[in-house]
């Protein structure tokens, strides 16, 4: 119904007909803003305390929350559109990876040498399409395979869509990227770009040299999200095979397959017929804010962060071989483990021997696609390490390494984890 709603809304509008009076009372614009945050003006401080009420902006909260219910829209924008004044001015920063790749034949699928393609050549086929629905601008960022976005290399990212957005002349920000980490990048510029503005991420599972390569429909729908006004305050997405997916519960599924991003908690929407249709809002399970990162320098060491993931053989004799001298240089640890961060009884042992008194902060996460990691008492595990809730292995490393690089201590980690318990 609220659908069909706002497709007659924008009907009239572009007819230049007057709106019908709506039957129930409607908020006013003062209103609709007193709902949200400006992501561009809003910073987590590391002192704020999320588990305490009220302390997230509403725009973070989950859909369960009723003023949600009423979306943002950018009425600006809108207007700008419906009277023809121009198309929306979406700047698309290209990094790489597959979508940017080359093969010898156009049967090359999988011997192609990633980020071959110079950016100009990446958005050469498709420009005149893109013109078509927007206004665009282009900024090459790096042209590396995705496995190499470390992350020194993702800050610096950060800085130039920040860079961007603060900008008045653009409207949204599309980013190339390698699919290997991509769900890790999208993760950490959600919980580190300030802006309402779409921040849309995208890329290709075959090469741009190959029969059927999926990068320019996916390129070309992710310039149609970002310059869409209902894409506004749902901070970063992920466009993929006609998909609308939240960055930060987005997760690689496939290794071949081109339809291999899923959204953990449902898509967002869909591109039919180059027109974004929006099923729900994001929900963020762990309450995570916005973090203020503009301050990191990335020329000084950034914190390393250990990543072990359990099976049913594992010896516990990796934790001294990681760990068991004094300039060892992880900063922190995150644990993988079986079904919900379960791990085996000599592997508990060692942890508390070696790690436990170490000081470091140790996360506890699982190594599935989906699950949450929250009981007190879990199989194997000890009590002192920081549960990692909703947020997989990989996310969690993304996540702590941001609180590591912002110095915070294991009691403001455990928070910005959602980690509420009260240990004796």
């Amino acid at each position: 119904m609220r659908l069909l709603c706002d497709k007659v809304r924008r009907c009239l509008i572009s007819c230049g007909e007057p709106l019908p009076t709506p039957a129930v009372a409607m908020p006013s614009i003062s209103q609709h803003e007193s709902m949200y945050v400006d992501r561009k003006n809003y910073f987590t401080s590391q002192t704020i305390d999320i588990t305490t009420e009220n302390t997230m902006p509403q725009h973070m909260q989950s859909i369960t929350d009723p003023s949600l219910r009423v979306r943002r829209n950018d009425l600006a924008g809108q207007t700008r559109i419906a009277t023809g004044q121009g198309l929306p001015r979406v700047h698309i920063i290209t990094t790489g990876g597959t979508i940017a790749g080359r093969g010898k034949s156009m049967t090359d699928f999988g011997t192609y040498t990633t980020a071959d393609m110079q950016h100009e050549e990446q958005l050469s086929g498709i420009r005149s399409s893109l013109e078509q629905i927007a206004a665009i601008s282009e900024q090459p960022f790096r042209n590396i395979g995705s496995p190499d976005m470390t992350l020194k290399v993702q800050i610096e990212l950060q800085q130039m869509v920040q860079h961007a957005l603060n900008r008045e002349d653009i409207d949204g920000v599309v980013i190339t990227h390698g699919t290997d980490t991509l769900e890790e990048t999208s993760f950490f510029l959600d919980i580190t770009v300030c802006s309402p503005k779409p921040v849309v991420i995208t890329g290709a599972m075959l090469p741009s040299s190959s029969h059927s390569a999926d990068g320019p429909k996916n390129v070309i729908e992710a310039v149609r999200v970002a310059g869409d006004h209902d894409a506004r305050d749902r901070g970063v997405l992920v466009v993929f095979n006609g998909k609308i997916m939240h960055g930060q519960t987005v997760i690689k599924a496939d290794a071949n397959m081109t339809d291999t991003f899923q959204d953990l908690h449902g898509t967002l929407g869909q591109v039919i017929d180059l027109q974004p249709e929006w099923f729900r809002l994001p929900a963020r399970p762990n309450g995570l804010g916005v973090f203020d990162i503009s301050h990191i320098d990335t020329n000084k060491r950034l914190p390393e962060v250990a990543l072990i993931v359990g099976h049913s053989n594992i010896s516990p004799r990796m934790l001294k071989a990681m760990f068991g001298y004094p300039d060892h240089g992880w900063d922190g640890v995150v644990l993988g483990g079986m079904g919900a961060g379960c791990w085996s009884f000599p592997f508990r042992d060692q942890l508390d021997q070696v790690i436990g008194k170490m000081g470091v902060p140790v996360i506890a996460s699982y190594r599935s696609a989906h699950g949450c990691v929250r009981l007190n008492e879990i199989y194997g595990l000890p009590e002192w390490t920081i549960r990692s809730g909703f947020l997989n292995m990989y996310k969690s490393c993304k996540l702590l390494e941001v609180c590591l690089a912002l110095d915070m201590d294991k009691t403001d980690i455990k928070k910005r984890f959602g980690d509420n318990r009260r240990l004796a």
